[in-house]
């Protein structure tokens, strides 16, 4: 730090998100969503003077994204704006269950593959809560297929993470039912006029705590390793055989890796995004030295602060819920600027860790999708609340 004599004065330049709707409420005012503003004043700057570096000082922000936000265009349009992005979400995920069952003593085989697209609401979750919510479609399913409890979505206490096992134990006795599951994510992005699969954008598998599990193990070309399968790593039951059958009884043989009795998810954090990326333009037009960052979907050129949901004494937080932050900032972000202009005006985007807009609960939720024990038939929800940031604008120095 330099000495205090040789320290530029300096003013504050204080913004909040609360003014970017202003007037009187009788009159219609142009929505600014929470994740994109600008503000002006009126009748003035709202710095006037020399200045050349203006710095993040300290930040204020209450945290509201849904655990899962799961994208409905039709019912998130807000005087056109689509909060999420188009067809941006993580409520979604492929189950495929099939069943194996042995005849004729054991010289046949029937095998039977049934999809289950599973969607989970909207909503703040914490492990627990979204396990039940992931196991409840896979067990209903289970029960019409004649082998309940063969597979369950579990949530561990201790480890923090989330699991996928097959409780059965294999059985060639004619007529049993062996069931095997197999996971697939189901994440798309609008990418120019088509979509993709692509592990950088949002997926309920990814919130889950599966990244690395389709990264280390992709799926396997076709055919793998029976008719209805796609190439996944498969839960299968304890003892399961994994030799090539009879010519009348062709039990599939998967690759190693590909045949596990449970999954274990990474460490669950309830967070929609680990980080939010504040950028703005008009904050960062004089510098030379553009930001950049290392997302592999979109990068963003005019950073001002990666804001970490967490706190910094890295205590354990409320899981799924929302809550407050507040930085001080230590190691902030210094803008050039030019000393022969004032500022006039602010503008604030807000990214998720995918390098989409920073998603917020929908405006509108029905009651059959709210896991938050919401009383009503249609639920109108206001957004998040406000945040604000105060900066440091230091005076021209010769």
């Amino acid at each position: 730090m330099l000495p205090e004599y040789r320290m530029a004065a300096n003013a504050t330049m204080a913004m909040s998100s609360f003014d970017r709707i202003a007037g009187p409420v009788t009159t219609a005012r142009k929505f600014q969503p929470f994740n994109n503003f600008r503000i002006q004043t009126l009748g003035g700057n709202i710095i006037q003077g020399q200045m050349n570096k203006i710095r993040v000082s300290e930040l204020l922000m209450n945290y509201q994204i849904p655990t899962i936000c799961s994208e409905d265009p039709a019912a998130q349009q807000i005087a056109g704006v689509s909060p999420n992005g188009a067809g941006v979400g993580n409520g979604q995920l492929t189950f495929r269950i099939s069943t194996f069952v042995y005849g004729a003593g054991g010289t046949t085989l029937t095998i039977t593959s049934a999809l289950k697209v599973i969607k989970v609401p909207t909503g703040f979750y914490n492990g627990e809560e979204l396990a039940v919510a992931v196991n409840a479609p896979i067990a209903a399913y289970l029960v019409t297929a004649g082998a309940p409890g063969a597979i369950d979505v579990q949530w561990d206490e201790a480890s923090n993470a989330i699991s996928f096992a097959n409780n059965q134990i294999w059985s060639g006795v004619d007529g049993a039912v062996n069931v095997l599951g197999e996971i697939q994510a189901s994440s798309t992005a609008k990418l120019g006029t088509f979509l993709s699969s692509n592990f950088s954008q949002p997926d309920l598998c990814w919130t889950l705590g599966f990244q690395d599990l389709f990264a280390l193990y992709p799926p396997l070309p076709a055919p793998f390793p029976f008719a209805g399968s796609t190439g996944n790593v498969h839960l299968v039951p304890k003892n399961y055989p994994n030799v090539p059958g009879t010519a009348n009884n062709p039990l599939p043989v998967f690759p190693p890796g590909y045949w596990v009795s449970a999954i274990h998810g990474s460490y669950y954090t309830g967070l929609y995004t680990d980080y939010i990326d504040i950028c703005s333009p008009t904050l960062c037009q004089a510098q030379y030295v553009r930001d950049g960052n290392t997302n592999q979907y979109s990068i963003h050129r005019d950073i001002i602060c990666r804001l970490y949901i967490s706190n910094e004494t890295s205590t354990t937080t409320v899981q799924g819920r929302p809550f407050q932050i507040h930085r001080q900032m230590k190691n902030t972000k210094i803008m050039k600027w030019n000393a022969d202009r004032s500022i006039d005006a602010i503008d604030i985007q807000m990214f998720d860790m995918y390098g989409n807009n920073l998603p917020f609960a929908p405006p509108y939720l029905p009651d059959a999708s709210n896991p938050n024990d919401l009383v009503g038939p249609q639920i109108l929800q206001c957004g998040p609340g406000n945040m604000a940031i105060t900066f440091l604008v230091d005076e021209h120095s010769e």
